[in-house]
């Protein structure tokens, strides 16, 4: 994807920033697609591929490494570093769409009104579009005023606090979920380990009526 560009306006200045780990197949597309920004953070955590190869080549973009302690405490350190007034959050596989990046623009360039914006994702899964299931209702809290907004300390499910509302923007992020079977079952393990570390952290237990009702539940739901 080519970089974008923009004409120079009177907004406030963006930063945006990209956790990471192990996403050489992704992390140069989201990095092109956030090059409008007016800096870029990527967060790595000790890649061992060529993520940090990929990323060092990009000039504009501020590379720093840090052991992981979760989504949460990569990105609430992260905003911790920013220069910007507002910041613009990424995984490696999403993508800023320039629909996307032009609605940004326009509403820092006219004034907020909110100290935070709800984007939605387009979920794509085996390069297709989820269009139902649950998925095409997918939106998360990633424009935020710096200072004004900070991720609870979870592994898991951690969801953006706000001060006040966070609205949702009219144009969608793109959000590559799995590429293949086998990318979506190590992801699937993934997330089980850390919800499994949370609960075990808050001190909850599950039993078999709560398993099995409700992957039964969800499986019909979806």
């Amino acid at each position: 994807m080519p970089a974008r560009t923009e004409t120079p306006s009177t907004r406030p200045r963006v930063s945006a920033i990209i956790t990471t780990f192990n996403e050489e197949a992704n992390i140069a597309g989201c990095i092109e697609s956030l090059l409008w920004c007016d800096e870029i953070l990527v967060v790595d955590s000790f890649s061992t591929d060529r993520t940090p190869e990929i990323v060092r080549s990009f000039e504009k973009v501020r590379f720093y490494q840090r052991t992981y302690f979760g989504s949460a405490s990569q990105k609430n350190w992260a905003m911790d570093q920013v220069t910007g007034e507002w910041i613009l959050i990424f995984d490696a596989d999403e993508r800023c769409t320039p629909e996307l990046q032009k609605v940004i623009v326009e509403l820092l360039a006219a004034g907020p009104k909110f100290e935070a914006y709800t984007i939605k994702r387009r979920v794509f899964f085996l390069d297709r579009v989820i269009r139902f299931s649950g998925w095409q209702h997918d939106r998360v809290v990633r424009l935020v005023k710096s200072g004004s907004a900070r991720y609870p300390n979870r592994r898991v499910h951690a969801d953006m606090i706000t001060r006040g509302p966070a609205p949702v923007m009219r144009h969608s992020m793109d959000h590559y979920m799995a590429d293949s079977l086998d990318e979506y079952v190590r992801r699937i393990e993934k997330y089980s380990f850390w919800g499994a570390a949370q609960n075990w952290k808050e001190r909850r237990k599950s039993g078999y009526t709560q398993d099995f009702g409700r992957s039964i539940w969800r499986f019909f739901r979806t």
